[in-house]
């Protein structure tokens, strides 16, 4: 439900500017190609070191193959940026603007009910939790769904049994991902709501200074702000919690990938299974993995959110003139 409400909050953005995202897609589509090419010339040039079997040219060429495609890689992730972070700011600009003349447009009756503080929060820390989704969001879920497949593809035409043994610690990914991503989304919901409170707080008493002087309330009003503060650092300590406990979990899931590879790798290497080189292609392409589950589990945070934050934003836009 909550990714519904972020879909279609956006989706007559995202169909204005479809062609840029989708430009930016294709670009790492070649981006995540070349960088597995490095991988398997790496591996060539390690067989040929063990092998003996090639000169100081072919291992110049092998540097030269790495440079050409490192390069193709880092023009391609460069307009890709460009693409998808250039159309996540002018779906922003857009968007915050939408909000205000939303704003405008409601009757007066509406904001005797209103306040101002929260109406402010969701103009601005909302929509940036949004944009972040659209940005660096986008990206690297993009990334995680397009370098699987492919590294995956290539790890398969190496050796599928050391393929399947080494994804195995992974399989728990999923679970940790919809754990940890239900309690986050519940948590920054709480922290922005409580962050709007804190918002009206200090808006009236800028606004209605005079009153607070006349009737010596002061005192009160900065306990209250103090109150209302220590409760904020609760919530987002709540968060942080969460947060902390779910990138370890990733990179323990990591870990234990990359010991289960050396064991099995090294058994198939004795066997002859398959090569040294291979191995070592094998390794750097698993690496590769490494990050894009990271950001997997980041853009899963990044994602719950923006939910949240276009939850509250909606609450707005959808009500009537």
């Amino acid at each position: 439900m909550a990714y519904s409400s972020l879909y279609y909050g956006l989706r007559p953005y995202l169909r204005k500017h479809w062609w840029r995202i989708t430009g930016g897609v294709l670009l790492l589509v070649g981006a995540n190609y070349y960088q597995v090419r490095v991988a398997t010339v790496v591996g060539q040039a390690s067989d040929a070191i063990k092998l003996g079997s090639a000169n100081a040219r072919d291992f110049v060429n092998y540097a030269l193959w790495v440079v050409g495609f490192t390069l193709i890689l880092a023009v391609c992730r460069l307009f890709m940026r460009l693409l998808i972070v250039g159309a996540s700011r002018d779906i922003e600009y857009r968007f915050r603007n939408d909000i205000y003349e939303k704003l405008l447009r409601l009757p007066p009756s509406y904001y005797d009910h209103q306040r101002t503080g929260d109406l402010i929060s969701k103009v601005t820390n909302d929509v940036e939790a949004v944009r972040m989704v659209l940005g660096p969001g986008v990206l690297q879920f993009s990334n995680s769904a397009i370098l699987f497949p492919i590294a995956i593809f290539q790890m398969l035409r190496i050796d599928p049994l050391l393929t399947v043994v080494a994804m195995l610690p992974m399989a728990a990914l999923p679970f940790v991902v919809n754990y940890y991503g239900n309690r986050i989304h519940q948590r920054f919901r709480r922290v922005q709501d409580h962050y709007s409170v804190i918002s009206a707080m200090v808006q009236e008493n800028l606004a209605g200074v005079r009153v607070v002087k006349a009737f010596c309330q002061e005192e009160p009003q900065v306990r209250l702000f103090d109150q209302l503060n220590d409760e904020y650092v609760r919530r987002n300590m709540s968060l942080a919690k969460i947060q902390s406990a779910f990138f370890p979990m990733l990179h323990t899931i990591a870990g234990v990938a990359v010991v289960v590879l050396l064991w099995a790798g090294a058994s198939h290497v004795v066997a002859g299974r398959i090569t040294i080189g291979r191995l070592v292609e094998f390794s750097l392409i698993q690496l590769m993995l490494f990050w894009p589950m990271m950001a997997f589990g980041w853009t899963v945070s990044l994602l719950q959110r923006g939910a949240a934050s276009m939850e509250r934003i909606r609450e707005v836009m959808v009500l009537e003139d």
